[in-house]
């Protein structure tokens, strides 16, 4: 019986240590905002699809540009998956750009001057 008690209590210990506040994976909330524009004259462009992609390719968040090329995107995400986050813009008429983010809860501003396509 006591052989069951003490193996009970390892166990719980176990359990204890492996779910403390320490090993569990930290949340980053990852900000971003910024304008899209023609990189020929500089124009703002509307309605460019903007998305917010973890680490591990999957999209978090998505949105559109305004009228004056703007967006804003935030998302919180794990550790494992804030390593490697990127941004896309992608517009039908102009080539896709893919810029990598830094991990950090502070608000990033990520331009991107789009090429159209030929």
């Amino acid at each position: 019986m006591q052989k069951r008690i003490i193996a009970v209590l390892l166990f719980c210990g176990l359990l204890w240590l492996c779910h403390s506040p320490e090993s569990e994976n930290k949340m980053t909330r990852l900000q971003v905002q910024g304008q899209v524009t023609d990189s020929t004259d500089g124009a703002p462009i509307y309605q460019v699809a903007v998305s917010l992609e973890s680490g591990r390719g999957l999209e978090l968040v998505r949105t559109t540009t305004d009228p004056d090329g703007r967006y804003s995107l935030s998302s919180e995400v794990s550790e494992d998956n804030c390593k490697g986050a990127k941004v896309l813009a992608f517009h039908l008429d102009f080539d896709p750009q893919v810029k990598s983010l830094i991990c950090t809860n502070e608000l990033q501003t990520i331009n991107f001057r789009l090429d159209r396509f030929q």
